[in-house]
């Protein structure tokens, strides 16, 4: 096995979702298929954007996820997002973030709720927006990406995020290091993976994007994705 080596400079800073809350504020689109099956392989890694692939140290995982989200949402809607957005965008969402947690400025890390109600507070998104919660990584996950163009996905990682095989493809790991939040973009069940966006800098690997060319994507195996499961959410405005 080809296994190449990557720092993982930020971890354990996505914390759990409460729904509940969210869809007090927030209707449910729930309007994807039940029982059918979707096509075999689906990629909207093309929609990334250019400005949210360096977290750094910084607790911001599912702010960098939600920049990505309101840029995909805007592209959805035949609208090109301006160079400027991403620049400073991800910190702003998540101080709204921790307004929401009744934390202002603390560095803790944040969850998808208190990111989706901190853009809803930004003025972000619009006001027929709906949410689409999913339960595990499966078929309604992937029905959810061909229907939004992108969905933001919580995972409990481990150590395996850290040693890629062939620098592409998430491992199975040993130790435990907390939430963390990227951003599903596609799939291939010919793999058997989910491809997803990261932003820790040149981890992953790089593809070309709508201007220009990206690192941070990766495979992210089925079966590691449904042990590692932690949450997912996807909005439709």
């Amino acid at each position: 096995m080809n296994i190449k080596y990557f720092d993982i400079p930020a971890r354990g800073y996505l914390l759990p979702d409460n729904r509940q809350r969210l869809a007090a504020i927030m209707p449910l689109a729930d309007t994807l298929p039940v029982g059918e099956t979707p096509p075999p392989t689906c990629d909207y890694s093309w929609l990334a954007c250019t400005h949210t692939d360096n977290q750094g140290k910084n607790p911001w995982c599912g702010a960098y996820d939600g920049v990505e989200m309101i840029q995909v949402i805007y592209t959805w809607k035949g609208h090109t997002p301006p160079d400027s957005w991403g620049d400073g965008m991800s910190e702003m969402l998540y101080n709204a973030a921790k307004v929401v947690d009744g934390e202002p400025g603390k560095q803790n890390g944040t969850s998808h709720t208190s990111v989706i109600e901190g853009m809803i507070n930004l003025g972000w998104l619009y006001p027929e927006a709906k949410a689409d919660f999913y339960a595990s990584p499966d078929d309604r996950l992937k029905w959810g990406l061909i229907r939004r163009g992108y969905v933001m996905l919580g995972a409990n990682i481990t150590d395996g995020w850290g040693a890629l095989e062939n620098g592409d493809t998430i491992t199975s790991g040993r130790r435990k290091l907390g939430g963390h939040s990227i951003g599903v973009v596609g799939y291939d069940d010919f793999r058997g993976a989910w491809l997803i966006l990261n932003w820790w800098n040149v981890w992953g690997f790089k593809k070309q994007i709508r201007s220009g060319w990206r690192y941070g994507f990766a495979w992210y195996p089925y079966e590691i994705a449904k042990k590692e499961f932690m949450t997912a959410n996807s909005l439709y405005s």
